[in-house]
């Protein structure tokens, strides 16, 4: 509504697929629990991922792909924070 009051352009988002929605919401869930230290947040570790994974359905999924994905998505989270 914003960007088309301003004449921007609207994005076309992507599309997702089941388990890249399944991943983006297992990241956001261990997101939530995210510790902090000091007002800066703490890479996420795998006792909080696991507790994540414990509640969703993860069909088709090993918990090494789990892993990186959550690791790599923490990664940019972070970067981006610090950038900030």
């Amino acid at each position: 509504m914003i960007r088309k009051r301003l004449g921007l352009p609207i994005p076309v988002e992507p599309e997702n697929d089941g388990i890249t929605s399944t991943l983006l919401e297992l990241f956001y869930l261990a997101d939530r629990s995210r510790r902090f230290v000091e007002y800066s947040p703490l890479p996420l570790s795998v006792p909080e991922i696991k507790a994540c994974m414990d509640v969703m359905v993860l069909d088709g999924l090993s918990e090494r792909e789990v892993f990186n994905t959550m690791f790599e998505l923490d990664r940019i989270r972070l970067e981006r924070w610090r950038r900030k």
